[in-house]
């Protein structure tokens, strides 16, 4: 029969396992692993240190040190190799920690490797949200406006400019112009006005008098 915290031995004298608070020292003994418990997911057989650590932290020499409070995983205290619920790592930068999601602003949709879809306004940039050039509502970059606010702007060259910027244009809805001045109409992209010529062809009417002169003999 074992005696606590032994939980497999031979005889009473020698422990084979010991209980997890517990580890097996070299005279078969079990001893308290202290702080050790917290941090290790496997001790050193002379309950000196620890040979695996737990998850959210990392190995120094015979030592298991925590993660920065952004990592699921890590491999040192600035590096982390997973993110903890709400955080997420940015690629392509110097920063190697987790991101809290409060800095993904005007996001729709987050994930752990940052933002995927963005407010309407905002472009997607290395998982980030950036605004859109003015009065654009959908773009692929600043540069490029593939949508502008409801009314009163049409799409010129990729960016939103007032309709009464665009000649002979008196309204404009989802980013063309819808309606023109005088004798024009709107192009097929919406982005110009565009002349109507008229061919007017005079009809003449065409009369034939014809002139009969009567002729009397005068008799004298």
């Amino acid at each position: 029969m074992c005696i606590s915290p032994c939980n497999r031995c031979y005889n009473t004298t020698y422990c084979l396992s010991c209980d997890s608070q517990y580890y097996l020292s070299s005279s078969f003994t079990c001893e308290p692993l202290g702080d050790l418990s917290t941090k290790c997911e496997l001790t050193l057989p002379t309950g000196s240190g620890c040979a695996i650590c737990k998850d959210k932290y990392y190995k120094r020499e015979t030592d298991c040190i925590a993660c920065d409070e952004s990592c699921g995983t890590c491999v040192d205290g600035d590096s982390c190799l997973s993110c903890q619920t709400e955080y997420f790592k940015l690629y392509n930068t110097e920063n190697k920690l987790c991101v809290s999601y409060d800095n993904l602003t005007n996001c729709e949709t987050k994930t752990s490797i940052g933002c995927l879809k963005c407010v309407n306004g905002y472009y997607l940039d290395n998982y980030i949200c950036e605004t859109c050039f003015e009065n654009c509502i959908s773009c692929d970059n600043y540069q490029n406006c593939n949508n502008c606010v409801e009314k009163d702007f049409v799409l010129v060259d990729s960016e939103c400019v007032s309709y009464k910027s665009v000649e002979f244009c008196l309204s404009a809805n989802n980013s063309k112009c819808i309606k023109c001045d005088g004798f024009y109409k709107p192009s097929e992209a919406g982005d110009h006005d565009q002349a109507t010529y008229f061919q007017f062809l005079p009809i003449f009417k065409k009369q034939t008098i014809k002139h009969t002169k009567n002729k009397q003999d005068t008799k004298n």
